[in-house]
Formats: C-alpha cells, sequence, structure tokens
C-alpha cells in the first residue's frame, strides 16, 4: 500500500507577518500557548503634559479612513474630539489642529501614490513543497491598483515595515493578478518603500517557509530590528539595538526573548547573522527605492 499523503500545512499571509515580527513569540504561543505581551514604546516615567505617540496612533486611526474618503470640516473636527487622547482647552486645540494638518499631509501623499480607483480583491493560494512536506499560504491582496500594491501605515519606519511590505510583494510576484504592475509602494510618516518586479518570488517564499517550519520546532534566532542593523550597518550596529541601555529598551528587553532563548549565551551569533542575511538580503536587493 503507498503510504498516507503528509498532512498540508495551511498558513495565512498574516500568520506569516504575525511570525516574522516575532518568531519567538509565536513559538511559544502555537506550542506552549504562553501569551507575553509586549510594548515595545517606551514607558513614560513622567506624567505627559502633551500627547505621546500612543495617543497620535489612536487619532491617526480613527481619522485617516475618514480623510481619504474627503471627509473635511465640522465632521472632521467632531471625529477627532470624539476621542479622549487631547486634552482639553487652548493648548490642546492647538496641538489637535497642528496633528490634524500633518494627517492631511499624510492623507494627501496616500492619494498621490494611488490616485487611481483600487482594483477587486485578489485572493492567491500558493503550494510549495518543502522537502516532501506539502506546505499552502493563502494570501489575500486588498490594496491593489493599476501601479501595483499600495500600502501606508501612519508611523516612523520600522522593521515590521519593511517585513510586512516585503511578504505582500512576494505574493503579488508569485501570483499576480491581471490588471497590476508588480510593483509595492509602501508608505510611512519618514519614510517610503518601492520594491520592483522580484523573478523568483515562489522560490523565496519557500525559503521563509522553510524558516517557520524550523521557527516551529525551536527558537528562531531573529530578530527584526536587530537583523535589520545586522544586515544595513553590521553586526556591532545590531548588538547596539540588540541590548539595553540607561536611555532606551534593546530588542532583548521583549520577554519573549527573554524565555525562549534563556540560558543562550550569545544570541546574536553565526546562527543569527546568516538568518539575518536570508531574510533582508533578498528584501534589500529588490529595494528600488527606500526613501
Amino acid at each position: 500500500l503507498a503510504p498516507p499523503p503528509s498532512p498540508l500545512h495551511a498558513l495565512t499571509l498574516a500568520e506569516l507577518r504575525r511570525f516574522f515580527r516575532n518568531p519567538c513569540r509565536e513559538l511559544l504561543r502555537r506550542r506552549l500557548r504562553l501569551h507575553l505581551p509586549f510594548d515595545d514604546d517606551d514607558l513614560a516615567d513622567d506624567e505627559p503634559l502633551v500627547p505621546g505617540w500612543a495617543q497620535r496612533r489612536a487619532l491617526a486611526e480613527r481619522l485617516l479612513p475618514a480623510l481619504l474618503r474627503g471627509s473635511e470640516g465640522e465632521p472632521l473636527q467632531q471625529l477627532a474630539r470624539a476621542g479622549a487622547e487631547w486634552p482639553a482647552g487652548a493648548v490642546g486645540e492647538q496641538l489637535l489642529a497642528a496633528e490634524l494638518a500633518a494627517l492631511r499631509v499624510f492623507a494627501a501623499r496616500v492619494r498621490a501614490a494611488a490616485p487611481d480607483a483600487p482594483l477587486p480583491p485578489h485572493a492567491s493560494t500558493l503550494s510549495f513543497d518543502l522537502d516532501g512536506q506539502a506546505w499552502e499560504l493563502r494570501a489575500p491582496l486588498d490594496s491593489l491598483h493599476v501601479h501595483g500594491n499600495v500600502g501606508w501605515r501612519c508611523a516612523p519606519l520600522r522593521a515590521r515595515d519593511r517585513l510586512d511590505a516585503w511578504l505582500q510583494h512576494l505574493v503579488l510576484c508569485a501570483d499576480p493578478p491581471a490588471g497590476t504592475q508588480q510593483r509595492t509602494r509602501w508608505l510611512l510618516l519618514d519614510a517610503e518603500l518601492v520594491f520592483a518586479p522580484v523573478a523568483d518570488a515562489h522560490a523565496r517564499l519557500a525559503a521563509l517557509l522553510r524558516l517557520v517550519r524550523r521557527g516551529l520546532t525551536e527558537p528562531l534566532r531573529f530578530f527584526p530590528e536587530s537583523a535589520w542593523a545586522c544586515v544595513d550597518r553590521g553586526p556591532d550596529e545590531a548588538q547596539r539595538v540588540w541590548e539595553s541601555s540607561e536611555y532606551r529598551r534593546g530588542e532583548s528587553a521583549d520577554p519573549a526573548y527573554a524565555l525562549a532563548l534563556r540560558g543562550v549565551a550569545e544570541p546574536l551569533d553565526a546562527a543569527f547573522v546568516e538568518t539575518a542575511h536570508q531574510v533582508y538580503g533578498p528584501l534589500r536587493d529588490a529595494l528600488e527605492d527606500a526613501r
């Protein structure tokens, strides 16, 4: 009798993105059912007099969809005041007016990047044979335009933005829908990423899925911020990003890393460097523009 077929390992694009944001956290969540929340924004040690980044982010999440639809005037002002992020009074009104002006500029950038009407969502289902194991990646793309995929996050550039944009771009190039170019444009407050077409996108995704398979059985030495620093500026800079100092929390402060790597003398070892280049090397090569 023929041996039974191996089980299908199915993964969504959202799960793939979540894994590469923190492989150790995903390993603990899936294998041990441990949820270790971690806010990587620095904790304030005094009472702020003006809104911080968390308040600005909450306001942007509420207002940007309305701004992109063209909302202005009193309806927008009412929506801005509907939350509790901004202080009352004259100072609060001035700060809110300045923040609304900045959000209008960002919304105008997003509209300029995608002036045409969006295309219908495209649902990709990609199949992979990983050394005899059947894997499947299900990836809906819902921000397609004639000139390619356009995404945005109203925040400063982080490693997660490079990864999110890159994974969406690989899916776009591995299963290109009709009527759109194989280009991805990702807008942020302080940066813009543009990816050129990738000819071997399916093979690139297969390589990343092999890392996922390994990372769900053992702690994968991939730490997004430190890994990008390693590829972009060298191991010394990666060590600086990884370690905490008197003035900032390093990536190593994440409790998922502390638990999954307990007893590991040197997390940023040769395996870390190899994995960093395996993930970020093709990404950097495909960057057509990174302003």
